[in-house]
């Protein structure tokens, strides 16, 4: 990856991995190579968001997701979501709303589960993924 700073010199970068932001603070103790993070419910409505990190500092914050307040339902439920080759899977969500946002924050998908799994072609890239009160943070291959 590069970039062109404002003084027009062109520098390249080496992304050390990312940071995850919950309502502005950072939840992640070191920097996040691993191709997922989850944070489980406490039940409230929270805002996240991600910023890349590089050997030459932070970027700006990506657009932010909400979610929204999950339910004793929800947050007692065991979900799992990861990423396989080429799909992204949801265990264990029969009847909550898998939401799959881009880093930026585009909303992507949006479908209730049917069963109690689910999987979604994804193209290869990082997603956000949010099921039952989980949010993970993927990486698809």
């Amino acid at each position: 990856m590069s970039y062109t700073p404002a003084d027009g010199d062109v520098e390249s970068l080496e992304l050390l991995g990312y940071n995850v932001y919950r309502d502005g603070v950072r939840i992640n103790d070191d920097i996040l190579t691993d191709a997922s993070c989850a944070d489980s419910s406490d039940g409230q409505n929270h805002t996240y968001a991600v910023t890349a990190v590089y050997d030459l500092g932070e970027s700006d914050f990506s657009d932010e997701i909400e979610t929204g307040a999950g339910g004793v339902a929800s947050v007692c439920q065991d979900i799992r979501i990861y990423a396989a080759a080429g799909v992204i899977c949801v265990d264990g969500a029969a009847g909550d709303v898998i939401e799959i946002y881009s880093l930026e924050g585009r909303l992507l998908y949006a479908e209730k589960a049917d069963g109690n799994k689910e999987i979604v072609g994804m193209l290869p890239g990082y997603y956000i993924v949010k099921a039952g009160g989980m949010v993970a943070k993927l990486a698809v291959q």
